[in-house]
């Protein structure tokens, strides 16, 4: 369970099983050469779990954070169609 620190992405999948299908979401190789958004959720994961201000963090705020890292890019699979067109500030 993410609630639960140290963190295990497999237990990440089975209590939010809607992550694998950022698995099948590729980003622009530009900006993100790790290909699919769950790489990318799952690098942002790893660097947040190394940064030593939150490992000074309380378990709870941990998972919060945690929690966030995990979310951050939620709406892209929802959008990836719309996504091809040219961001209009570009």
């Amino acid at each position: 369970m993410i609630d639960s620190v140290p963190f295990n992405r497999q237990q990440a999948l089975d209590q939010f099983p809607w992550l694998q299908t950022l698995s099948h979401v590729n980003q622009d190789p530009h900006y993100h050469g790790e290909g699919d958004v769950l790489s990318h959720t799952w690098m942002v994961v790893d660097e947040l779990r190394r940064l030593p201000a939150w490992q000074a963090l309380a378990p709870a705020e941990q998972s919060l954070l945690l929690k966030a890292a995990l979310f951050h890019d939620i709406g892209k699979d929802m959008h990836k169609d719309r996504r091809r067109r040219p961001h209009p500030c570009s």
